[in-house]
């Protein structure tokens, strides 16, 4: 129940590392909410803090929509997006203590018409450590499109596994997707509706679902992007991302987990707040559904959400029972970090102690430096291109004592491990299979170390060989005009032609559409990868004139270095066919 009891106010009272949970503290925290409001245009915003086993406070301001000044309330429902996980690794987990499911058995058998190239286990996938590469394509679609049901997006859009599962950690909406449609199976009920009867019901959350159904349609917040009024969407990796609720389901659910000995699931949550995978022993790591994280020396557990123009964060230490949930709506995600960190920071207000430093020499402190490039990233179609251009890197210096990293500088503390100079935050380095990584603590992936010929590299050469092509077209193009007109030039300029031509536009039809696929290919795209076949067949035509000794000037020979430079860039890229 929703209620502030005097019970919870001795609780509280007798707390003596939150003790600062009181009115003061709750005036102060409003004061950071009105001001990162304001300052980051948010339209409406909600909060709530629990305490132990009750709800201490909880509030909402601004507006659900703007256009009819409805004012935001507590019953509005939000779409959670990515908090989904949480429920989603909750009913897994709560499944597997019941005896239906094994969280580390193979899964290929309860899923045999997904080809899945490694052994992949539920504790895998919900530690989203499963080794798929990353997905956006065709994954969303508006509420007034067609949908399929869970199986059916799986079954045609399941990313491939890029990685030996459980060797490197990348976030995944389509292994916990996974996950939920394995539950599915074995029980035999829509995963809708499995976790309703197993999870939401039990905990007492009544407007929690995963169904996207008239209730919500009908009483949610307006998300809003750039102040204009966002699209609703509905997103096909159902399970990681697809829970409406009202403020008061967190709650419920926020309780239950600093609560668990009086909850149907205590094992399950105790399970789910455990540390199930760590990338280094000098970091914190991730539980199933929860990212551990350390604010001066409290252990918390989070999970957050960024979705087209609504965003939350859920934030519980366990250790102390205080829980916060931030729910927004707007286009500025550090609204969220802001007020659940500024709430933190009134509890806490000692600083967390530092890691001795340890001397590190100039020749090892170099071997750290590079650009380090998030796993979280896709290999195997034309995608790969939008997300390289996403340029989601992470540059490491060194100043010949320390590394130098988000703006701050890191000292080393042993076990390649280094710590900010605050000691607030720790990175860390590991070796896998001869290749370099970065370690961040919590939610964060492995960030591989970029080689020279790098993803960033063959950006560049793309950029170069666009213009490159326009300019040798431009002058096979006078040539023939020149009455220079034989076979050999027509064969030239067609091949010039399909290069110049497909950068060019598939260039500019990633400037005007982004690096955004959610809502699948252009219809744009489907003739305009004709143009690499072409290209192809006419450097092929070129290397049999060249054989044949018909061509011997060192134009050809340049044009003939380029065309291998273009064939490897398209090969590179998944440009080569329909490689949607």
């Amino acid at each position: 129940m929703k209620t502030i009891t005097t019970i919870a106010l001795i609780v509280v009272s007798l707390n003596l590392i939150a003790q600062d949970l009181n009115e003061s503290t709750i005036r102060k925290l409003d004061s950071i909410v009105h001001k990162q409001m304001q300052a980051k245009g948010i339209v409406g915003a909600a909060y709530s803090i629990a305490q132990t086993d009750s709800l201490y406070v909880s509030k909402a301001f601004g507006y659900a929509n703007l256009a009819n000044e409805e004012k935001l309330t507590l019953e509005h429902q939000h779409m959670f997006g990515s908090i989904s996980k949480l429920m989603t690794a909750a009913l897994i987990t709560e499944l597997a203590e019941k005896g239906s499911l094994d969280l580390h058995s193979d899964i290929r058998s309860k899923v045999p018409y997904l080809k899945l190239r490694f052994p992949t286990t539920l504790h895998q996938l919900m530690t989203h450590t499963g080794g798929f590469e990353e997905q956006v394509l065709d994954r969303t679609r508006l509420i007034d499109q067609e949908r399929e049901t869970l199986k059916e997006y799986l079954s045609r859009r399941m990313p491939d596994q890029i990685v030996e599962p459980g060797s490197v950690a990348a976030y995944s909406n389509h292994g916990v997707a996974l996950a939920g449609l394995v539950a599915e199976e074995v029980t035999g009920i829509p995963f809708e509706e499995l976790i309703k009867k197993r999870l939401f019901d039990p905990l007492n959350m009544p407007t929690a679902s995963f169904a996207f159904d008239e209730n919500f349609l009908n009483n949610h917040a307006t998300p809003y992007v750039d102040g204009e009024e966002a699209n609703i969407e509905f997103v096909q990796t159902i399970p990681g991302s697809m829970l409406t609720g009202t403020m008061g389901d967190l709650e419920q659910f926020m309780i239950a987990q600093l609560n668990p000995d009086h909850t149907p699931m205590a094992s399950a949550i105790q399970k789910m707040q455990a540390a199930q995978f760590q990338k280094a022993d000098s970091l914190y790591g991730r539980g199933y559904g929860f990212f551990e994280s350390v604010f001066r020396a409290r252990k918390g557990l989070e999970h957050g959400n960024n979705r087209n123009g609504f965003f939350s964060l859920l934030y519980i230490i366990p250790e102390d029972g205080i829980g916060i949930t931030v729910t927004a709506t707007g286009n500025n995600t550090s609204f969220r970090n802001d007020v659940v960190y500024g709430f933190l920071r009134l509890l806490y207000p000692s600083s967390e102690g530092m890691a001795r430093e340890i001397p590190i020499n100039q020749e090892l402190l170099d071997t750290y430096s590079g650009s380090y490039h998030t796993m979280r990233t896709h290999e195997t179609n034309m995608e790969k291109i939008y997300h390289k251009m996403q340029n989601r890197k992470i540059d490491i210096e060194s100043d010949g004592q320390q590394l130098l990293a988000f703006g701050d500088e890191y000292v080393f503390i042993g076990d390649n491990t280094f710590q900010s100079k605050e000691g607030m935050h720790r990175i860390a380095f590991k070796e896998i299979n001869g290749e370099q990584y970065l370690l961040l603590p919590g939610r964060s992936d492995y960030y591989n170390k970029e080689g020279f010929m790098g993803s960033s590299m063959n950006v560049q050469i793309l950029y170069v060989l666009t213009g490159i092509f326009l300019f040798l077209l431009i002058r096979r193009i006078v040539l023939m005009v020149k009455k220079k007109n034989n076979p050999a030039n027509k064969i030239v300029a067609l091949t010039n032609m399909s290069g110049a031509v497909f950068l060019l536009v598939f260039l500019i039809a990633s400037l005007v559409i982004g690096t955004d696929l959610n809502y699948g290919i252009p219809v744009l795209f489907y003739p305009l990868f004709v143009l690499p076949l072409v290209f192809i067949a006419g450097s092929i035509a070129i290397v049999i004139q060249i054989i044949k000794k018909r061509w011997t000037s060192r134009w050809r020979w340049a044009q003939l270095v380029l065309m291998v430079i273009m064939v490897y860039e398209l090969y590179y890229w998944n440009f080569i066919g329909w490689n949607f």
